[in-house]
């Protein structure tokens, strides 16, 4: 709220799950970068992905120079970027398997 200048923006960016549930913003710069003319938030359905960009539902073609394509992160490996071995020479991830515990 302090950082973002228009209201409707902030509604979008601002988070409606609780912290840890998913990324948080990845630096100080990050929420600056829609305060500028040129940078845009859309959120609207993808229609279609064209020639020159991103027809969203509405029929809007926004066009774009790149496409970013990032549908998340996997918890899993964040939580094990590097082989981890306890007591009893255990390896974390053949413990864990796919569903991580603890005690």
């Amino acid at each position: 709220r302090h950082v973002i200048k228009d209201p409707e923006l902030v509604k979008k960016l601002t988070p409606n799950f609780s912290m840890g549930c998913k990324r948080i913003t990845p630096s100080d710069t990050y929420l600056q970068a829609y305060n500028k003319k040129h940078v845009h938030l859309i959120t609207d359905k993808i229609d279609e992905i064209t020639e020159t960009g991103i027809r969203t539902a509405d029929g809007t073609n926004h066009e774009v120079d790149a496409i970013v394509y990032a549908t998340g992160f996997d918890v899993q490996k964040s939580a094990r970027p590097f082989v981890q071995v306890g007591m009893g020479g255990k390896n974390l991830s053949d413990t864990w398997g796919d569903a991580p515990g603890a005690y």
